[in-house]
C-alpha cells in the first residue's frame, strides 16, 4: 500500500450467483461499476464482469462481495483481482477486499 484509503460504505451487497440483482445507474469515475440492489436490500458498487446485464433487474453471475478495506502505507498482501481501477486484495494480516489501484503498487 502506497497511500492510505477510508473505506466508503460499511455494509456492502455481497452475491451469490444467479441471485436477482437491481442495476440503478453506473459510476461516472469508475466506468464498468454499477449501483446494485439485492434482493435482501444491500446496495453497492458491482463491477459489470459479476451481472449478467447492466440494465433493470439482472442475476449475478458468480459470487461477489462489495467489502472495501481500509489501509495504511507498507501493509502488504496479494492482488486476487483487477478491475476498473480498483484491486480486490488479500492482505498479510488476512484481511480481504476492495481498493482503489491507485493506493497500492503491484509488483512484478
Amino acid at each position: 500500500v502506497i497511500s492510505p484509503y477510508v473505506a466508503q460504505y460499511a455494509d456492502t451487497i455481497t452475491l451469490r450467483a444467479f441471485d436477482a440483482v437491481e442495476v440503478h445507474r453506473t459510476d461516472a469515475e469508475y466506468p464498468g461499476w454499477y449501483w446494485c440492489t439485492s434482493n435482501g436490500g444491500m446496495s453497492g458498487w458491482v463491477h459489470a464482469s459479476y451481472l449478467s446485464g447492466t440494465v433493470g433487474t439482472i442475476a449475478a453471475i458468480r459470487d461477489y462481495s462489495a467489502h472495501e478495506l481500509t489501509v495504511e502505507v507498507g501493509e502488504r498482501g496479494r492482488v486476487m483481482e483487477r478491475l476498473g481501477g480498483w484491486v480486490f486484495v488479500e492482505l498479510s494480516d488476512g484481511r480481504v477486499g476492495w481498493v482503489p489501484e491507485v493506493h497500492v503498487q503491484v509488483a512484478v
